[in-house]
């Protein structure tokens, strides 16, 4: 209890305890309007688990018609021929003489980056290239009675181009909503998501991806595999999933509901498409028949003028901001190969993911009602002393009081009294 002679100087008191309170209730505003954000990391198995898109990239050699090409630019791919292959002197005039001494450029893959998007246009892509989507057969579900996933629409394959190549996107969805099935983790025996029944015999990279994000560009998001030649493989496939979730202004993460990566790309080509000689990015994956036939491919980091990294730069201020949902997918694989030839299709095989979920939350630091909690506290403290020395006033005045009283009974001297007991006979009685 507080000490008495502590408030009998009351004005000094109150003073102090409004300007501590004050003080209290100030802080904890201050805290609650810098809106910082607290991070939480769960671990979890997803249930039921939703089956991630799957992205294939095919290198523009591997799919590319050269003979055709060499119709529309003769001259280039001749000198391209000739200094790859060192024969300055070979006479090349003719489509098959080009076949016989240049066939080998589809198994130059990484050289052809260097040279090969220079020459092209989106048209050239687009009417010169083998549709991979014609290699990817079949997909099924291990959950039912195995049924092609294309025939029944479940499953859709799209196809994407850039300067160096082209995409195909594997999608199952079960209406508008994911495609998902029992996380079977830790059970053992065989679980397997999906079956892919393919017949790519060339290499090729791959890669999960979420549904909500555009195909990304990046070679060190695939995943490189090379078939082995003339045998029967199989591909087993692994998946872990990274979530990261971020809170919107006016928390401090200042978190958008966008595609980071489709917002950048957007923006730099319409920048590139309004110059003198219009071009798309060479890495920026577009639709098929988004852009004019005559568009052609630009490097923008081999532009000396500067204007390419200052449009990039504009560009890059339209997404500082991050995502406020963001799902990262690690994949692994390993492949398996028979000793028997392979006569037709070969297979991929989604397996469940053996690791959980990594979960990054932000959490408010502070909430609406931790902050009317804090207040409430610093009030009933306040109100709090205030009843207390009501209280005790009120007591003294009680104490007072009943002090008068005893002492008026101890002075009050004893009064006698007579009683009467016979006629002219007084008897003292006490």
């Amino acid at each position: 209890m507080l000490n008495i002679k502590f408030l009998k100087n009351k004005s000094k008191i109150w003073i102090l305890c409004f300007i501590l309170c004050a003080y209290q209730s100030i802080y904890s505003i201050h805290n609650f309007i810098q809106f910082d954000v607290r991070s939480e990391i769960i671990y979890n198995f997803s249930q039921p688990l939703e089956v991630p898109d799957i992205d294939f990239f095919f290198s523009m050699v591997t799919v590319f018609n050269f003979s055709a090409f060499y119709h529309r630019r003769p001259t280039e791919l001749v000198h391209w021929c000739k200094i790859l292959f060192n024969k300055p002197n070979v006479t090349i005039n003719s489509v098959q003489e080009f076949d016989q001494h240049c066939s080998n450029l589809s198994l130059l893959i990484t050289q052809s980056s260097t040279w090969l998007p220079a020459l092209l246009t989106v048209g050239d892509v687009e009417e010169l290239t083998q549709d991979p989507r014609e290699l990817i057969d079949e997909i099924y579900s291990f959950n039912d009675i195995r049924k092609n996933l294309f025939d029944t629409k479940i499953c859709t394959k799209k196809r994407f181009l850039n300067g160096y190549g082209l995409f195909v996107r594997i999608s199952c969805r079960n209406g508008s909503l994911p495609f998902t099935r029992e996380n079977t983790s830790g059970l053992g025996g065989n679980n397997f998501i999906l079956g892919i029944k393919n017949r790519i015999k060339f290499p090729y990279t791959f890669r999960f991806a979420s549904g909500n994000r555009s195909i990304g560009n990046q070679g060190s998001q695939y995943i490189f595999i090379e078939p082995p030649k003339n045998k029967y493989y199989t591909v087993i496939t692994y998946f872990t999933r990274q979530v990261t979730t971020s809170l919107p202004w006016p928390y401090k993460t200042k978190c958008l509901h966008y595609d980071k990566d489709k917002t950048i790309t957007d923006c730099l080509n319409s920048h590139l498409l309004n110059l003198s000689d219009p071009a798309i990015s060479i890495d920026s994956v577009v639709p098929f028949k988004h852009y004019p036939k005559n568009t052609r491919f630009t490097n923008g980091y081999l532009d000396s003028s500067g204007v390419f990294v200052n449009l990039l730069n504009k560009c890059n201020k339209l997404a500082e901001n991050p995502e406020c949902r963001e799902v990262v997918y690690r994949t692994s694989f390993k492949i398996y190969t028979d000793e028997a030839p392979a006569v037709a299709s070969c297979m991929m095989l989604v397996d469940v993911p053996t690791d959980p979920d990594v979960n990054f939350i932000a959490h408010e630091k502070w909430t609406l009602t931790e902050l009317l909690v804090a207040l409430y506290s610093v009030l009933a403290v306040y109100f709090g002393v205030n009843v207390y020395d009501k209280l005790k006033s009120r007591l003294e005045g009680l104490n007072k009081c009943f002090k008068k009283s005893c002492n008026q009974q101890q002075i009050v001297p004893k009064e006698r009294v007579f009683i009467i007991v016979r006629p002219n006979r007084h008897v003292p009685s006490y």
